[in-house]
């Protein structure tokens, strides 16, 4: 979640006057439950917390429980279904319930998941264009030893964007 969220930040800088990035650890280690909030904007914004973001990435059921009622009237929720059950009972938002971590599965690596839901994010936002990120990613990871990562990181990142597209278009279906 951290580094999606970081990479989104790092992405954004280049199209938006006002980014912030702010990591939330919890009291856990590494592997646990953690959040980040990322605030892209042309305003200047003068508070790095929302309580009521316009969208919210989940991936545990935790997150569920603190940020589904949080988001904003109008506003969008992107779930990993593979690990979230619950199913949320408000009309106010649009829901796309994604099985990420199935698909990171099916394509060799649970740890692409967020990327996957990223994907999905800037479809259904158009936030960011694809491109943004892919660069975010390239410029974080080349010549480093998660350089050998990008390419299936840039394969989640669009595998997310067809979900959106598929399940607008009639395709695969988790809304």
């Amino acid at each position: 979640m951290l580094t999606m969220g970081k990479v989104l930040a790092q992405a954004g800088s280049s199209h938006y006057r006002y980014v912030t990035y702010h990591p939330n650890y919890g009291p856990s280690m590494r592997g646990g439950e953690c959040e980040c909030t990322v605030t892209l904007s042309n305003k200047e914004n003068t508070s790095i917390a929302s309580r009521n973001p316009s969208a919210a990435i989940l991936m545990g059921a935790g997150a569920w429980m603190l940020h589904e009622p949080q988001v904003k009237p109008g506003g969008l929720l992107l779930v990993d279904s593979s690990i979230v059950a619950e199913r949320t009972m408000r009309d106010d938002v649009t829901v796309h319930y994604i099985p990420a971590t199935q698909m990171a599965l099916e394509l060799g690596l649970a740890m692409v998941s967020n990327l996957i839901l990223l994907g999905a994010y800037l479809e259904a936002t158009k936030a960011l264009p694809l491109e943004a990120i892919e660069k975010a990613l390239k410029d974080k990871y080349t010549g480093t030893k998660g350089e050998r990562f990008l390419p299936i990181d840039l394969e989640a990142i669009k595998l997310g964007a067809k979900f959106i597209t598929d399940s607008q278009t009639g395709g695969r279906h988790g809304t």
